[in-house]
């Protein structure tokens, strides 16, 4: 009896997790709001199994049912080490069994051994065991494992499932399906004969150039060998071969062949030349729409059916109906049409395994656009901006206000903006350390805790009686940064404010005094609150504790049922705990009623000292408009992602009814004024195995940019062969590319696999720029490797005017890129030297280099751009505000706001003048996402994406960065600055390419 009641009970934990009944009712009238919480210190689980002792000549059954808690020692998302005590009871044969056991797991191998103490045969043994999920999600439910005991000294084992107790998100805070399908089952066609014998050679020169546009357009830079030599000298044999087709055709001019090539398969096969100008028209038209882009938004996904048979086939349906309801073309020549689209899907797919096959990897393949589009329908701005919305499914909004930023203005506008907070908050981060790396607390955290959320709760209570309203404050991070900054004991005074203790690890005696009176400050309001007490006495002390809090939400929790194969390299499995959300934004108020009453703000940085002075070089974006209603769903698609259902979403980050804001955006200029004039996209790369929107948006404008472009693409983490690639490819077809990564000395993230990858990278690209210099020169193109390799600042911002001034003037290229240099030369110099008097402190570190800001721009807008006039006044207003913004310090600088105004200001006069030139096409980007394949596999990333005057500031930015900067021309060079390791170092950074 007790054995079926044992069963009963742990079948019915198995079967049904533990329903959260949740009131949809408003906080103001007594509901509660939901939040994931903080992971529990320890997790407990419960389970059943059944084995067998090996140790009599008969052998016996055993049922066991267990219940344990583990913790690890370590960031438990390392999933290095893991201590577990278990209690068990059940029976052997006809005999009661019980006992307890100490384990130590390592749950990346997902096994550990233990220590078992069994109580009727008083004595130990030794326990080794092993569990799995079996698949995505759970065994039987959600969370549940199947997990292996095995003692090989007691000769028994046990065979058993586990379930996670008092964790209703396990099993839930994952996608179930780790891959999206490319096409699904499909029936094969009949294949089309063609009567005309000729046409079988014209599709075959029409296959092979298409081989030569794949290669020109993304080549392919990641060759491997036995060592670095052999690679590179594979590298170098590949760029030859590049090299030997460009003395036929230039990048550009095999585009064209391509299209005429097509052009004439479709005249020879309808017998008549202007009927085969329709054909290739229309075949380019669907040949885009059904297979290009559907497949090429999948980059970085992994994919299942890695196909394009399935697209192909519903691209062939959709171009047979058209030739035969058309009449375009003569009843007799219609089978020999349809043949040459046929080949023409057929050869696409061939290109797509030809490229899955040269990148090992079919989540980097990046079928060229330039299949489906000619040259003219992709250089203007609205061709541009519409093809980014139909890659990466984002419609770019209009009406919004840009602000772009630099480093210590972040940290004083999230201040600002909690202070501000009239319905409520998120704060989206990815860094938000209670413990600075030398053992101390950290102070502008501290400051955020005591000056943002606790003062502002603080104040909002004491105004409650008299307003009725009290925001609501909400933070998200990912488990990983919580503990690797050992978060938990500031999450938890916000978390629990009228109950928590000020006493703070690692705190200072001014520390506590300091968070004690802002506690001290807001329970005092909340006592003297007569609603406030009033509505507790109905609703509840619980009630209370909810609404005078910040909600917080560690995402992204260890989970050991989400384990997937071929993550890294294509081969190894790893834990979904590897990825973590890398976004970084913050946003209020944001209502889909009057989408321009909030505030927005999407960064770089994290929240912590680490992040404020010199030594950190970054960037944000202040955001108001319509732009801030992506940042919402955003938000509200991640807590859906980590397990919440839609019915728990907090209020205010729930879709309102869309009535009447279309409205309202339409009539946003008189209503706001003339400031909200950007055009601009939210993309999104989700953590894990979700949607990529940034990858695509990143790879349509590299390789549709047209000739005579610019390019500057600096970041923190440069080792992205499939990005490099891609901007090769724009620099043959005449874009001048500028790529900037840091030095060692300078890089926030210095492990040998990044910077192996790094050097490796940047070393092909100075192979290209040597062996590929003539026909990137004749095709208008450049392609220049810089290295951002700043020393210790030793005179604060004057450091960077007088190296500014310095290395523009000793640097041809640049002063031929920019050709108002020699007019703003004495605007620099006099900053350098007006500044030193007032320098900040010496540093004692190089700076960092973590701007991920991009700047691309046609040549119609560069050259009316940088001939303008204002650059004088642009420069001098842009040096001014870097100095306002430079030194360390956590009290606003009464300037910094203003001359940002003051940027706008003159970025639409330098715009005006070619504003309504088509052609003048411009973007910027400003987000989180590394140039590496961990921000292209696995981390949740995010970007902005603005057009026009706006984007003008990052390149002012991004001017002033290249004159700093030092651009590499040898090897020598680059080994200097980025020393290069030995070849076992190489290998592992190869291996853990990926993951770095």
């Amino acid at each position: 009896m007790a054995r079926c009641s044992l069963c009963v009970a742990v079948a019915g934990l198995l079967l049904g997790q533990a329903a959260r009944a949740q009131s949809v009712r408003a906080p103001e009238v007594g509901g509660r709001t939901v939040s994931l919480g903080q992971p529990l210190r320890w997790h407990w689980q419960l389970g059943l199994g059944g084995g067998a002792y090996l140790g009599r000549a008969s052998d016996d059954l055993l049922i066991r049912g267990w219940a344990g808690g583990y913790r690890a020692p370590l960031n438990p998302v390392t999933k290095l080490a893991e201590f577990g005590l278990e209690g068990y009871f059940g029976a052997r044969g006809n005999q009661a069994d019980a006992g307890a056991r100490a384990m130590l797991q390592v749950p990346y191998l997902s096994a550990g051994v233990g220590a078992d103490y069994n109580f009727p045969k008083r004595r130990f043994d030794l326990l080794l065991t092993v569990h799995s999920p079996i698949r995505r999600g759970g065994f039987l439910t959600r969370g549940t494992l199947l997990r292996l005991d095995w003692y090989p000294i007691g000769r028994s084992f046990m065979l058993g499932v586990s379930a996670p107790l008092g964790d209703p998100l396990a099993g839930r805070n994952r996608p179930i399906q780790d891959y999206v399908v490319v096409a699904a089952p499909f029936q094969i066609p009949a294949s089309h004969t063609p009567a005309n014998r000729v046409l079988r050679a014209e599709l075959d020169s029409l296959a092979m150039s298409a081989t030569w546009v794949r290669k020109l357009v993304v080549p392919f830079l990641d060759q491997d060998g036995r060592n670095g030599a052999v690679a590179l000298a594979r590298t170098a044999r590949y760029v030859e071969t590049l090299h030997s087709r460009l003395a036929q055709h230039s990048a550009e001019g095999e585009v064209a062949f391509f299209h005429a090539q097509l052009e004439h398969a479709f005249a020879v096969a309808a017998g008549n030349d202007a009927t085969g100008r329709t054909l290739a028209r229309t075949a380019r038209r669907i040949l885009l729409e059904e297979i290009l882009i559907p497949y090429d938004r999948l980059l970085g996904r992994k994919k299942r059916n890695d196909t394009l048979d399935g697209l192909g086939i519903a691209a062939r349906g959709r171009f047979g109906r058209w030739v035969t309801g058309s009449g375009v073309v003569a009843a007799a020549k219609t089978e020999d049409v349809l043949y040459v689209f046929e080949r023409l899907t057929d050869i696409l797919e061939a290109e797509r395994n030809a490229a899955a096959k040269e990148w090992d990897d079919p989540r980097l393949v990046w079928l060229p656009l330039q299949y489906g589009l000619l040259p003219e329908e992709h250089d203007e701005q609205a061709e541009l901006d519409s093809l980014l919305e139909r890659v990466t499914g984002v419609t770019f909004t209009e009406h919004n206000k840009l602000t772009y930023v630099t480093n210590l203005q972040f940290h004083w506008e999230l201040l600002r903006m909690i202070r501000e907070t009239r319905n409520y908050h998120v704060l989206w981060v990815h860094d938000f350390p209670a413990v600075k790396q030398g053992g101390t607390l950290d102070v502008a955290s501290l400051t955020q805790v005591v000056d943002g959320y606790l003062t502002t709760l603080a104040e909002r209570v004491e105004r409650y009686d008299s307003t009725g309203t009290l925001p609501l404050f909400f933070v998200f991070l990912d488990e990983h940064y919580y503990e690797q900054g050992k978060a938990r004991s500031l999450m938890t005074v916000l978390e629990d404010p009228l109950e928590a203790n000020a006493n703070l690890p690692y705190s200072t005696r001014a520390d506590v005094d300091r968070l004690g009176r802002a506690l001290q400050r807001l329970r005092e309001a909340v006592r003297r609150s007569r609603v406030l007490q009033a509505e507790t006495r109905e609703y509840g002390e619980a009630w209370l504790r909810n609404r005078v809090k910040v909600h917080i939400n560690i995402t992204n929790r260890v989970d050991a049922s989400f384990w997937s194969g071929g993550l890294i390299s294509s081969v190894f499995g790893y834990p979904d705990d590897v990825m973590r959300d890398h976004r970084k934004i913050a946003f209020r108020d944001v209502s889909e009623d009057d989408p321009f009453a909030g505030v927005g703000i999407l960064t770089g940085m994290g929240v912590g000292q680490y992040y404020l002075g010199p030594r950190w070089d970054d960037r944000s974006l202040l955001m108001q408009g319509p732009i801030l209603l992506q940042l919402k769903q955003a938000a509200r698609d991640l807590l859906t992602s980590q397990g919440l259902r839609p019915e728990d979403i907090p209020a205010p980050l729930r879709l309102a009814p869309p009535a009447a804001t279309f409205d309202r955006i339409a009539m946003a200029p008189d209503a706001v004024g003339s400031a909200f004039h950007s055009r601009a996209m939210a993309l999104f790369n989700e953590t894990g195995y979700l949607s990529k929107s940034l990858n695509a948006a990143k790879a349509l404008l590299y390789s549709l940019m047209p000739p005579g472009s610019v390019i500057k693409v600096p970041d923190s983490l440069w080792n992205a062969t499939l990005y490099g690639s891609l901007l090769v490819g724009a620099s043959l077809r005449g874009a001048t590319v500028l790529v900037i990564a840091p030095a060692q000395a300078n890089a926030p993230s210095a492990g040998f696999p990044q910077m192996v990858r790094a050097h490796e990278l940047l070393a092909r690209l100075l192979l290209v720029r040597r062996a590929l210099a003539e026909p990137i020169g004749s095709a208008g193109g450049a392609l220049y490797v810089g290295l951002y390799a700043l020393p210790v600042d030793q005179h604060g911002f004057a450091s960077r005017a007088e190296r500014w001034a310095t290395q523009v003037s000793a640097t041809p290229f640049l002063l031929k890129l920019y050709p108002f240099a020699p007019a703003i030369m004495a605007t620099v110099t006099d900053a350098g030297r007006s500044t030193a008097g007032r320098a900040a402190p010496v540093a004692t570190d190089p700076p960092k280099l973590h701007q991920k800001v991009q700047f691309l721009a046609t040549g119609e807008f560069w050259r009316g751009v940088t001939s303008a006039p204002q650059w004088r006044r642009f420069m001098d207003t842009y040096l001014r505000y870097r100095e306002a913004t430079y030194e360390r310090g956590e009290t606003e600088h009464r300037d910094a706001r203003a001359l940002t105004d003051s940027l706008q200001q003159i970025a639409d006069q330098l715009l005006a003048p070619i504003q309504n030139n088509p052609k003048a096409a411009s973007f910027a980007l400003v987000g989180s996402q590394n140039q590496d394949y961990r921000g292209i596999f696995m981390d949740g990333e995010v970007a902005v994406v603005f057009t026009g005057s706006t984007s003008l500031i990052p390149l002012v930015d991004l001017v002033f960065m290249a004159g700093n900067a030092t651009w590499v021309a040898d090897e020598a060079t680059l080994d200097r600055l980025l020393p290069p390791v030995g070849e076992l170092r190489r290998r592992v950074a190869r291996v853990t390419k990926d993951g770095v």
